[in-house]
């Protein structure tokens, strides 16, 4: 059985599901028969570790799933970096947007940790379209005129980012305040 807090693999399982086709069909599907593949993406952590869930294989494990997600109707797929906050020992060294991303056949959304200088960087590589930003957009929600301007930014207070209190979300200063 799959449980968290167990390494595990989910190749075999994924195999299994895609090949059986029941519930993968349906969940593969569904988003885009109800509003079209043009307006549906996924976003995939393949070296970022979900709570205590870890994969015995996390290379083999995404790349059979992004072969057969290249075979569905998307719109983007996104692919999260690893955080230095969280290392696997036994997962790969490499740079997942790299080897993850040439695989991948819709348009590549590279997501996680990403400044200005590193996603002009990972943009000329050629390989994503689009860099997201997550935790620097919540604390600079001027985040392009910050960058158009080689403004500061604001850092991050994890404490309020999650739930909590009032503070965090909305009441991070933009430039001109």
């Amino acid at each position: 059985s799959i449980c968290p807090g167990k390494r595990w693999s989910l190749c075999p399982e994924i195999r299994w599901s895609l090949s059986s086709g029941n519930w993968w069909s349906r969940y593969s599907e569904s988003p885009t028969n109800a509003v079209g593949g043009d307006k549906v993406g996924i976003k995939l952590s393949p070296f970022h570790p979900y709570g205590d869930i870890l994969f015995d294989n996390p290379a083999d494990t995404f790349t059979y799933l992004i072969g057969e997600l290249n075979n569905l109707d998307f719109a983007y797929v996104e692919l999260m970096k690893r955080s230095p906050m969280f290392p696997v020992p036994h997962y790969p060294t490499d740079d997942e947007i790299e080897f993850f991303g040439k695989q991948v056949k819709h348009a590549l959304i590279a997501n996680s940790g990403y400044d200005k200088v590193s996603a002009d960087a990972e943009l000329k590589k050629g390989i994503a379209k689009v860099i997201s930003f997550g935790t620097l957009f919540l604390a600079n929600p001027d985040l392009p005129q910050r960058f158009e301007n080689n403004a500061s930014l604001n850092q991050p207070d994890r404490a309020t980012m999650f739930g909590g209190g009032a503070q965090g979300y909305i009441d991070y200063p933009f430039l001109n305040a």
